[in-house]
Order: structure tokens, then C-alpha cells, then sequence
């Protein structure tokens, strides 16, 4: 038997959900909280060699589990070095 993680169940919510749009679809989107932080997602959405209709590239954004690591080293970066991410900027 193989064993699942929660990434796994996250790629194939993620593969349902692209491949069940109409294939008039052209642009896709995944927008998730920090319980959709997980690396084998990431990576799926990230890679251009999917499977089917998910071939194409997907635009997305994760929210990052707020830990008192990740809170520490955000206090660290200067307030005057944080800047808004907008499309087309390099995504």
C-alpha cells in the first residue's frame, strides 16, 4: 500500500477542480489558506507539464501558516522593503 499526505489530497482536489472547468476556460487561478500550504500542491500548480486540461500555467497564491518562525523572520525585514506584487510583474 501506498502511503497518502494531505499534499496528495490536495493535488487531486486542485486536478478535480482545473479539469472539470468548460473547455472554453482559458486562464485559471487557485487561490488557497494555509491549509492548502503544502509542497507536493506547490509544486503540481507550479509545474507546465500536467496532465489533461491542466496543462496550461496556473496563477496562484497560498497563504503561509503564521508560526512564530516565519513571525520573527518578517519582523526582520525593514517596513520600507515590503512592496505590493502585482500581475505582471515577473509572474
Amino acid at each position: 500500500m501506498t502511503e497518502r499526505t494531505c499534499g496528495d489530497a490536495a493535488v487531486a482536489v486542485a486536478r478535480a477542480g482545473v479539469c472539470g472547468f468548460a473547455r472554453t476556460v482559458r486562464e485559471y487561478y487557485f487561490r488557497g489558506d494555509a491549509a492548502c500550504y503544502e509542497w507536493d500542491l506547490m509544486k503540481w500548480l507550479r509545474k507546465p507539464e500536467r496532465e489533461g486540461r491542466a496543462k496550461r500555467r496556473i496563477g496562484f497564491a497560498i497563504s503561509v501558516p503564521m508560526c512564530s518562525a516565519v513571525r520573527e523572520a518578517m519582523g526582520m525585514i525593514a517596513p520600507s522593503s515590503w512592496h505590493a506584487v502585482r500581475q505582471g510583474a515577473g509572474w
